[in-house]
């Protein structure tokens, strides 16, 4: 790998990490298990900004809609962190049940969304400080996740239960569990809500 640009598919110019030269801007953030940190790649330049250390054991992270706030789950300390995008510090934290294994934000950036798979449960997080607002009870080993277009709904792969749980995110409850087979893992919600 000596940075060169070779031709890929199609005629575009694809560098040695496998991107598209040219077509991916923004920051792109790696969870750093191993390492206890969160890193900023500028995806544009395909370098490092800054590595965020002191995140015991990030396991999943989630930039907020907008871009400003980055979170990320600790599975050893059990927590939700969240950090400024662009100065890097920490905004809030909070406890999540055992296992937390995935966060997503709600489309509108109010609010956060913590699976944790050792509890069966999701946790609920106000934006503004990481504050717990709720706690719903789902199926057998919550992890993947995600929202509808709309915010309404969210959809959780359940690993252990094998199946899918719905959560109306108005009501803060489970409406639905439905089968899916063995180990589901995550989830995708087209723009129409069709899960």
């Amino acid at each position: 790998a000596n940075g060169d640009a070779t031709p890929a598919a199609g005629g575009s110019t694809q560098a040695d990490t496998g991107q598209v030269a040219g077509q991916v801007t923004g920051t792109v953030w790696v969870a750093d298990e191993d390492g206890d940190s969160l890193t900023a790649i500028d995806a544009s330049s395909s370098r490092a900004v800054t590595t965020v250390n002191g995140i015991a054991s990030p396991h999943n992270v989630q930039a907020s809609p907008d871009g400003a706030t980055v979170w990320a789950v600790s599975g050893s300390a059990q927590a939700v962190v969240a950090i400024d995008a662009v100065t890097h510090e920490l905004l809030g934290s909070g406890p999540t049940g055992a296992g937390p294994a995935h966060v997503v934000v709600s489309p509108d950036g109010d609010r956060a969304y913590v699976t944790n798979s050792a509890d069966d449960s999701l946790s609920v997080y106000e934006s503004a400080g990481a504050r717990p607002a709720a706690t719903i009870p789902l199926s057998a080993g919550p992890h993947g996740l995600r929202p509808t277009a709309d915010g309404a709904t969210l959809v959780v792969a359940n690993t252990a239960a094998g199946s899918i749980d719905l959560v109306d995110t108005r009501s803060r409850t489970r409406t639905v569990s439905i089968p899916v087979g063995a180990s589901p893992v995550q989830v995708a919600v087209d723009a129409q809500a069709r899960y």
